[in-house]
């Protein structure tokens, strides 16, 4: 049909000269600055490039217009994209030449507004005249563009940046025709005068030669052919899909990406006059003026417009997303968007004119409020929680860099918000060894029309920590002040991929430390879990896999068993298996789901944590040592300076008595030590995160014996290593507490107890591991972690029950319990405790002699039931008791390997190369 009910609404629109003439290849958009705002940049046959910016409301285009040049040549083509080193350029193809440029813009303080500047990077003097051009990662190579130019004998030359790469003539070609070139499958996609249509790999191109006398010389060969039947007009690759749409002379044809197949062909009544791929649909414009958005050959809905564009593209204009870009033959380039606005008045029932029952809306009335009395007697309101001012939001680009290059990771921070905040500060925390771009962002004001966006890259750097880490999650911490101006603070995370700080590396059969998993599915391959790890030295469906973390050297290898499903993980150390380890089971459950179930089928590796503590208390010790020294030097340092001062104000003139060589020395001494301190804080650093890390791992491989969630935030990999409370300490109140409270037999009555209040130095880790261990074999032995009362929990049962005129009993905590020797479970409170409570809670009302009475019952009573108790303990309570302060009795010494071999069987080494 030649009409439509519904027309492409207009949101900006301008007219570029006059008596000029444009064509397909004539308009690009994109990204030409730093910033995520996209510009349209138009050329013509006439030489006039103009740059816009496309504001809403802008009939004229006089606003939108950021630069106009005469290039003083013939425009054939444009295109955006990565063609310099130092980021985007604009590309343009004139008769005999190629040239990219770069734009400038230059803030304004005035009405003038910002000026912009168009600076030649570099051009290209081409021998033949060029027709087309496109531009793209050919070869897949990492943030950089080529650029392709097909000349009018259908030759095409290829330009890596500044320099020349080759020129290649495509065989059975008389005249050009369209080009587009498939980045996924780095394949180039043109039209010939024959009407077929053509593909041919790009290192095809790369190492043809085109000798004809020559018997060894390599031809250039196609990839896959199609003959369409028709002139072919434009081609245009369509990525979601895997396909590519091919515009003729009367019909539109989608043939695979792959092998050329055709998926579907549409024949139109009218000649179609351009069409553009979206994401799952596509849109073609008629020479009748219609815009049709279609699904494969179905279609979905069509507009009218008052041209017939010679181009489509699309465009972001502020926060408008998605608007379509139409260039004309005679200049006119609209930016529409095909909604509908209603051309006829709504009238809506007025209820100005109905009889109002004033006694049935008192009734409604009453009902109400009688519902909202009775719903809010007896308990105070749900307190209302307030929205965030300001919402963020990450993009990770995925990109594929080459083998050996330092991987990099873009991400594109967005924030949102539905009012006007001031003062905002972002914060980026990225986890060691990884380093930030730009650590701190801020900026003056943020509102609807205004949003936050900012692009950051995260890299290894030189000066990156040799460490490994265990999580890949960086922290991003946005302060602001609210319309109310009250100070805001929001936290979020961003989840980097696994390859920004890992680099492929040949396997290795040696390794220290191995873990062993075991699975309750079929194995999967690692090529196909871990893809970014393949090398092209390796096999398809290999099994095993490597990878090395930067800057450091070590080599973790995985490993899949042949017979079994079992992976092993082996490394130097056990926190550089941390993060494949989560890595490995995210993996598995994505691809079996929850139905996934893992076992550890080795022992489990407590000495090597046991170690690294080791290790980090001696570098501790070392930088206490160094500290000490260094307060002495400088101490010496200050006293022959007073010494010197004392000489040289005297006004008799002496002997320096050699002081001023004293001092030297101790300077020098002093900075030696300062240096050393320096390297040995560095070292402490490095050693806290690798015990940081290999208790995550720990942690992990804890769980994997029962539920056992607490651990998490025990021996987590956020821990601070503060001089005044270092990681011993924290770790040793933290396991502490838990064995208390969780697994000890009278949990009941220790998790009432308030904490244990201000921590004293370590003077060894000989405790820490000895609950470590304690720790491992509770677990080993079945016991198993219920989730710990709320803050408040305990103290407001204990107020309702007094309110109520009874005790509440104990055994309301949730509580760790393991089973007990007697067949019962350890820690269930019993009624003689419920009685001394009630004894302890009355004891303020009596008398001051029955209260003396009362106290030498209850003192004789709890000797008693002491005795009694001591009688029935076994071993196990004994060394329990002791471990936390109680001089009952000496626990039996105990190897590390026992834990870790009542958690685990040994490692069944079958299916597994050593």
């Amino acid at each position: 049909a030649s009409m439509s009910l519904f027309k492409a609404r207009d949101w900006w629109r301008c007219q570029c000269g006059s008596g000029e003439e444009f064509d397909n290849g004539c308009l690009a958009t994109g990204r030409l600055l730093q910033d995520l705002q996209q510009f349209v940049v138009i050329g013509s046959h006439s030489g006039i490039l103009r740059i816009f910016k496309p504001v809403k409301g802008d009939a004229t285009g006089t606003e939108s217009t950021c630069l106009e040049k005469d290039l003083r040549g013939p425009i054939l083509a444009v295109a955006i994209g990565n063609l310099i080193s130092e980021g985007r350029g604009l590309a343009v193809l004139h008769d005999r030449k190629l040239a990219v440029y770069t734009l400038s813009c230059t803030q304004g303080h005035s009405k003038g507004g910002s000026a912009y500047s168009l600076r030649l990077a570099y051009e290209h003097s081409l021998k033949k005249s060029g027709y087309n051009l496109c531009c793209g990662p050919f070869g897949k190579v990492e943030r950089r563009d080529f650029i392709a130019v097909q000349h009018l004998d259908a030759a095409v030359s290829v330009f890596e940046q500044e320099s020349f790469s080759f020129i290649r003539y495509l065989p059975n070609a008389v005249l050009p025709g369209p080009m587009a070139y498939l980045p996924a499958s780095d394949i180039f996609v043109t039209g010939n005068s024959a009407r077929v249509v053509e593909a041919y790999k790009y290192n095809s191109l790369a190492v043809a030669t085109d000798a004809q006398d020559d018997p060894k010389s390599r031809r250039v060969k196609h990839e896959w052919v199609h003959n369409s039947g028709e002139l072919v007009l434009d081609i245009r690759a369509w990525p979601r899909q895997e396909a590519v749409l091919v515009l003729n002379y009367r019909s539109v044809l989608c043939l695979s990406e792959a092998a050329g197949q055709p998926n579907w062909t549409l024949r139109f009544e009218v000649p179609p006059a351009a069409i553009m791929p979206l994401t799952a649909n596509w849109l073609v414009a008629s020479s009748t003026g219609q815009l049709l958005v279609l699904h494969e050959n179905e279609l979905l809905w069509g507009a009218q417009h008052s041209a017939t564009p010679v181009q489509l593209q699309l465009v972001t204009a502020g926060q408008t997303e998605g608007l379509i870009v139409a260039l004309t033959e005679d200049g006119r380039c609209d930016a529409l968007y095909l909604g509908t606005d209603p051309s006829l008045p709504i009238m809506n029932p007025s209820s100005a004119f109905r009889d109002l029952d004033v006694t049935r809306l008192d009734g409604e009335l009453r009902a109400i409020q009688g519902r909202i009395r009775q719903a809010t007697s007896g308990a105070s309101l749900p307190a209302v929680k307030e929205t965030a001012d300001l919402q963020l939001n990450f993009h990770v680009a995925a990109s594929s860099r080459p083998i050996g290059a330092a991987p990099e990771v873009s991400v594109t921070v967005q924030g949102r918000t539905k009012s006007h905040i001031q003062e905002v500060q972002l914060c980026l925390q990225p986890p060691a060894p990884l380093q930030v771009s730009q650590p701190r962002l801020t900026f003056s004001f943020v509102d609807s029309s205004h949003p936050l966006e900012a692009e950051v890259q995260f890299s290894v750097g030189p000066n990156s920590t040799a460490c490994a880490p265990a999580s890949l999650q960086a922290t991003v911490v946005a302060t602001f002040t609210s319309t109310a101006g009250s100070p805001k603070c929001v936290q979020s995370v961003i989840h980097l991929p696994f390859s920004a700080c890992v680099q492929p590396v040949l396997p290795e059969k040696q390794a220290r430390c191995k873990l062993t998993l075991e699975f309750n599915k079929p194995p999967v391959p690692l090529d196909q879990l871990f893809p970014e790890l393949q090398l092209p030295e390796l096999e398809p469906g290999g099994q095993a896999v490597a990878f090395r973390y930067l800057p450091d050297s070590a080599t973790v290898t995985l490993v899949a068993s042949q017979t079994a499903s079992k992976y092993r993980l082996q490394g130097d150390s056990l926190d550089q298996l941390t993060l494949p380890l989560r890595e490995l089971r995210q993996r598995l459950r994505g691809h079996h789901g929850d139905a996934l179930r893992c076992n550890l089928a080795c022992p489990l590796p407590l000495p090597d944590y046991c170690e690294l503590v080791d290790w980090h208390w001696e570098c501790r010790q070392r930088v206490a040592s160094l500290d000490a020294q260094l307060e002495q030097k400088a101490a010496q340092f200050r006293a022959v300076q007073k010494r010197l001062l004392a000489k040289f104000k005297d006004k008799t003139a002496g002997s320096l008595q050699s002081l001023d060589l004293l001092l030297e020395s101790a300077g020098e001494q002093a900075m030696s030590l300062a240096e050393e301190a320096e390297a040995a804080r560095q070292a402490l650093r490095a050693s806290g995160q690798r015990v940081c890390a290999a208790g995550a791992a720990l942690a992990e491989l804890l769980q994997l014996a029962g539920p056992a969630e607490q651990l998490g935030s025990v021996l987590s990999d956020q821990l601070d290593d503060f001089p005044e409370c270092g990681l011993a300490e924290q770790l040793d109140a933290a396991l502490t507490h838990l064995l208390r409270t969780g697994l000890s037999r009278s949990g009941a009555k220790d998790a009432m107890v308030s904490g244990a209040g201000r921590l004293e130095p370590a003077k060894d880790v000989a405790k820490l591991k000895k609950h470590v261990q304690m720790l491992c074999e509770k677990l080993a032995r079945g016991a198993t972690i219920a989730p710990l009362p709320a803050p408040g929990a305990a103290a407001a049962a204990s107020a309702a029950a007094a309110a109520a005129g009874s005790v509440a009993p104990t055994s309301a905590l949730p509580v760790i319990r393991e089973p007990d020797s007697r067949g019962g479970i350890g820690g269930a409170p019993s009624g003689e405790d419920f009685l001394n409570g009630s004894l302890n809670a009355s004891q303020q009302f009596m008398s001051p002699r029955a209260a003396d009475s009362s106290k030498k019952q209850r003192h004789k009573k709890k000797k008693k039931q002491k005795k009694h108790h001591r009688d029935r303990e076994d071993g196990e309570e004994e060394e329990e008791a002791d471990m936390f302060g109680s001089a009952r009795s000496k626990p039996a010494p105990r190897e590390l390997e026992k834990a870790s071999a009542l958690l685990a069987p040994a490692a069944e080494s079958a299916g597994f190369y050593d």
